[in-house]
């Protein structure tokens, strides 16, 4: 995903932004609309005069999670990336740089994974160690091996059951005995 040039009059309050050493010579009556991208954001971003180009860095995502519907929660709940449960997902995101923002996953039926990243300004994930079911912090990929649950009903009675979290797809038939590769969540 790039983001198209943003104009910013001036570079308060936007932390990717630092205020330029040196204003090259303009007939422009502000040099205040120059803006410069710090060195430690350049994977991130460029500048030049008054444009701003937030462009990301790319991480890749391995998910293998049951259910059809899994989310990297960008803006939690209003924007979020689907991605694959098949196969590995490249996704562009910025660098989130305040602690309390985190990346996370939204799973089908608005659950929320408790697992949550953040990518720094190298474009390396970061996350917390006790996530023990995640790999690749200090790395742009990100590979969760999600905990293999088997749910054996085999001795009950006709009908279904429901799993929580893997939306329309969490419906089973009994009796029979399912192995689901699940995270643990929390009510979204």
């Amino acid at each position: 995903m790039h983001v198209p040039a943003l104009h910013v009059p001036t570079s308060h309050g936007l932390p990717l932004l630092q205020p330029p050493e040196h204003v090259p010579p303009t007939s422009e009556p502000n040099p205040s609309w120059y803006v410069t991208v710090a060195p430690e954001y350049a994977p991130s971003g460029t500048a030049s005069g008054s444009a701003l180009s937030l462009t990301g860095v790319t991480v890749q995502i391995n998910a293998p999670v049951s259910g059809p519907d899994i989310y990297l929660a960008v803006l939690w709940p209003n924007y979020s990336i689907p991605l694959s449960t098949t196969q590995e997902n490249a996704v562009t995101v910025m660098p989130l740089l305040q602690n309390w923002q985190n990346y996370a996953f939204y799973l089908g039926n608005d659950t929320l994974a408790t697992f949550t990243f953040n990518v720094d300004e190298a474009g390396n994930i970061v996350y917390d160690p006790k996530y023990t079911y995640a790999s690749g912090a200090g790395t742009p990929e990100l590979t969760l091996t999600p905990a293999q649950v088997t749910l054996d009903v085999s001795s009950s009675t006709v009908g279904t059951f429901f799993v929580g979290g893997l939306g329309p797809t969490g419906y089973f038939p009994r009796p029979s005995s399912q192995t689901l590769s699940l995270l643990p969540d929390s009510p979204g």
